[in-house]
């Protein structure tokens, strides 16, 4: 086993650790019978498996949306965004199916950055809102935007699933209702 520490003989931490990989390799390699050639494939193998793995759906951050005691789904779900590929991206904690959010309307295409999510207590004006959640992305313009998605029995709304593996979207590209009606600039949710 090689170890993760550095000689300090070797002039830096740096040049040390980066000695220490490529005996490591070549240990490993030689162990294998591989030979440079070989173990360069093996690298280029290591590294297009790592991207295939990381151009999936990376969520960014989380939140916790809770669900009135009268549904299935209580107390509540998880919900995932992302911003994966410059594009706006909700996980449905039902089905774990990505949603791309370009389907609401109004969706001005920009390039997607950062993002986040959260829940949102329904105001007391939203009657028959049972469930909310706000969701904020920052486009490569520095512009910031926001959309919600509310489920219940109101007007623009979703129902709620009402088992554990109905989805909370719609099997469409267009995601209104429950989400939007818009993207709309931050502050104006």
């Amino acid at each position: 086993m090689i170890s993760r520490k550095c000689s300090s003989a070797s002039g830096s931490r740096t040049a040390g650790r980066l000695l220490a990989w490529g005996a490591a390799a070549t240990v490993a390699c030689a162990t294998m019978g591989l030979g440079s050639a070989a173990a360069g494939a093996a690298t280029e193998n290591t590294a297009a498996v790592n991207h295939q793995v990381q151009a999936q759906p990376q969520w960014l951050d989380s939140t916790f949306m809770v669900i009135p005691a009268t549904n299935a789904n209580t107390p509540g779900r998880v919900f995932r965004v992302s911003a994966n590929g410059g594009i706006p991206w909700i996980l449905d904690p039902n089905t774990g199916v990505w949603q791309n959010l370009r389907g609401i309307q109004g969706s001005q295409g920009a390039t997607v950055v950062n993002i986040t999510v959260a829940n949102r207590t329904p105001m007391a004006s939203e009657v028959g809102v049972d469930a909310s959640l706000v969701i904020t992305a920052r486009t490569s313009d520095s512009q910031i935007w926001q959309t919600t998605c509310r489920w219940g029995t109101a007007t623009g709304t979703s129902p709620l699933p009402a088992t554990t593996t109905a989805t909370f979207f719609p099997n469409s590209p267009n995601l209104t209702p429950p989400c939007g009606p818009n993207w709309v600039p931050a502050g104006s949710v």
